[in-house]
């Protein structure tokens, strides 16, 4: 099946009629999706549409009423809990270096000239809790806010924004494909940035978290428990059944030209599927960062509107 497909079946037998089910169209959610694809009778048969999309838009989509759960950016969720009610047990997270959130740079970010010939630092279209993690790194390291010189790139155009501007945010399969590109990695100095944050912090970072829209949960409580049950069950499944774990794989490096030690690694090493006890640690401190940096963006929008 083609992950890019707007639906797909996603598993006939458990799975409730007319649910729309959002996902993550990077490798990094395909130990949630794969023991549920196997599951999966004729499309015309399944009662669930699989929708595969990358992260900024799936935010969007369950905003608008287009899906019903879905992962999304832990930061789209910290800023919407009032209206998202949050699946337990799921998440993509990293309890350190996760390879696919890079800050590149030509200058080290402590290096006055970082400052002086960074004027633009461009981040991609498909993200939102990467990007607020950026910011909030840049002013760790810098004592400076850096929010005002981010500029959106398209997520596609990554090489050509990082060769333009000496500098820039990649997220997803481009930050895994970038790293195998010696010649051009070689001059810039690369961050993880989970890996920065678990330095400063000594937790895990939260990437993405699977939610429903409330008021759909609210009618639909039996759909909800059946569906978190699945797609933990599919998580479960994915690292214990051996033939599951190899289609992974496959299908991993069928997307992306990586090794198979390397997506192995990435599945097992860098990247954590649970929602335990020190990712909800994590995700309530990055919930202060984001409401501290909200909160000082409102606060420059009424003195600009005073003086206007």
């Amino acid at each position: 099946m083609n992950p890019k497909a707007s639906k797909q079946a996603c598993g006939k037998s458990p799975a409730p009629p007319g649910i729309r089910l959002g996902a993550i169209e990077f490798i990094n959610t395909i130990p949630i999706y794969t023991a549920l694809k196997q599951q999966a009778a004729a499309l015309e048969e399944s009662g669930c549409e699989l929708i595969y999309r990358n992260p900024a838009t799936l935010n969007t989509m369950i905003d608008e009423g287009l899906l019903d759960i879905s992962p999304v950016s832990s930061a789209h969720y910290l800023r919407h809990q009032d209206a998202l009610t949050l699946l337990p047990d799921l998440s993509v997270s990293s309890p350190g270096a996760v390879e696919s959130v890079l800050f590149l740079s030509k200058f080290p970010v402590d290096d006055p000239r970082f400052l002086s010939q960074t004027p633009v630092i461009p981040v991609p279209d498909d993200s939102e809790t990467s990007i607020a993690l950026l910011g909030w790194l840049l002013e760790e390291k810098t004592g400076l806010d850096f929010s005002g010189r981010f500029h959106t790139f398209t997520a596609s155009e990554y090489e050509q924004a990082l060769m333009q501007n000496g500098a820039a945010l990649v997220i997803g399969d481009n930050a895994l494909l970038i790293q195998q590109n010696v010649r051009l990695t070689s001059a810039y100095h690369l961050y993880d940035l989970s890996c920065e944050w678990q330095k400063l912090t000594g937790l895990p970072f939260v990437f993405a978290v699977w939610v429903a829209r409330s008021t759909w949960a609210a009618q639909h409580p039996t759909e909800l428990e059946r569906m978190t049950q699945m797609l933990v069950q599919a998580r479960k499944r994915f690292f214990e059944d051996a033939e599951i774990f190899k289609a992974g794989l496959a299908d991993a490096q069928s997307r992306c030209s990586l090794s198979e030690e390397s997506i192995r690694r990435y599945f097992t090493r860098s990247l954590n599927y649970t929602l335990e006890t020190e990712q909800q640690k994590a995700i309530a401190l990055f919930k202060s960062i984001l409401q501290e940096k909200d909160k000082r963006q409102q606060d420059k929008m009424s003195d600009f509107a005073g003086v206007c």
